[in-house]
């Protein structure tokens, strides 16, 4: 299984992506899980169909890393 590392989070975006795992019902490690999931998916699928898809962003104060 892969580590996430999230550094200099913003507090405002830190509130929001644990008040979404709390509607969840969902540990916050997990709900980010399966954010991080469904971007990587998102932008697979799109190259497939040759279509651009943003994926979210979490702010510019932050850095997303995943090591294997």
């Amino acid at each position: 299984m892969r580590d996430l590392i999230i550094r200099n989070l913003d507090d405002a975006l830190l509130v929001e992506l644990k008040r979404r795992a709390w509607h969840q019902g969902l540990p916050l490690e997990e709900s980010l899980r399966r954010l991080l999931v469904a971007s990587v998916e998102t932008e697979y699928e799109s190259e497939e169909r040759n279509v651009f898809v943003p994926l979210p962003r979490l702010g510019p104060a932050s850095c997303v890393a995943l090591h294997a």
